[in-house]
């Protein structure tokens, strides 16, 4: 049977999983390039050097009860996959990003930028948050 084309969805999946091998494993260390999309777009558990990071910036809100949990994980959904696509292509034409995230509460906005904010350090890229910036 000959093979066909990859569609630029498929393409953009697949360059995406290559690039979290370990990720999920723990194995990931600060100044690592790594991206935050899994294999199989799930739950992906925080590296914990990560979590320190994402501490010190006032990332974690305090009203989504991240103490609750031993090792904090989050859920890779389609929009995370899509906005670290954008961010890298951002990166790759040398452009800045701008994107508004609007939704209704409760919907995944925070994650999402928290999920931002992760690929951010974890690329190496300086990261400014502003924690319920007003």
């Amino acid at each position: 049977m000959p093979k066909r084309a990859l569609s630029r969805q498929d393409a953009h999946a697949q360059r995406l999983t290559t690039l979290v091998a370990g990720l999920n494993n723990g194995s990931w260390a600060p100044g690592e390039k790594k991206d935050i999309v899994s294999i199989a777009k799930g739950m992906v558990a925080i590296p914990g050097p990560l979590v320190d990071q994402l501490r010190k910036l006032e990332a974690f809100k305090p009203s989504q009860s991240w103490g609750l949990f031993k090792k904090p994980h989050f859920l890779v959904r389609e929009e995370t996959v899509q906005l670290v696509g954008r961010m890298d292509r951002a990166v790759r034409e040398k452009q800045a990003l701008r994107m508004v995230i609007e939704g209704k509460g409760g919907t995944g906005k925070s994650i999402l930028l928290l999920q931002a904010i992760s690929h951010a350090l974890m690329n190496k890229w300086v990261v400014i948050n502003i924690p319920e910036g007003e």
